[in-house]
C-alpha cells in the first residue's frame, strides 16, 4: 500500500488523488516511494525522474533542514559549530574506551 510505503496517512494519498497537494514532506515521501520527483507529482514538470537530492535525504533529514532554515543566521552558525564538533568527536577514537573481549562482554572473563 502506497501510504504505508511512503509513511503517510492514507488520507494524504486520497487527497493527492483528488488533486489536493499535501505538505512538502508528505509529497516528498510519496514521490520517493513511487521513484518520481516531487515536482512531477505536483504537476510542475513532465519529467518523472528523481534527482540525486530526492534519493539522498530521508524525511528526518529534510525535517532537520526545515528547522535549521527557520533559525537566525547567528543560531545557524551555532548549530553548525555543534554539528561539526559532534562529527569530529564521532570520527576520533574515544580516550577512555578500551576494547572489550567477548568473554568480558558475556561475563565469562
Amino acid at each position: 500500500m502506497l501510504a504505508y510505503e511512503a509513511r503517510v496517512p492514507s488520507k494524504v494519498i486520497s487527497d493527492l488523488t483528488a488533486g489536493k497537494l499535501p505538505q512538502f514532506l508528505d509529497l516528498y515521501e510519496i514521490a520517493r516511494a513511487l521513484k518520481v520527483s516531487p515536482e512531477y507529482l505536483a504537476g510542475y514538470t513532465d519529467d518523472a525522474s528523481q534527482d540525486a537530492f530526492a534519493l539522498a535525504y530521508s524525511r528526518e533529514d529534510l525535517e532537520m533542514l526545515r528547522h535549521i532554515q527557520a533559525l537566525s543566521p547567528s543560531d545557524r552558525d551555532s548549530v553548525m559549530q555543534i554539528i561539526q564538533s559532534l562529527a569530529t568527536s564521532a570520527a576520533s577514537p574515544r580516550v577512555n574506551e578500551r576494547a572489550i573481549s567477548d568473554a568480558e562482554w558475556f561475563g565469562e572473563g
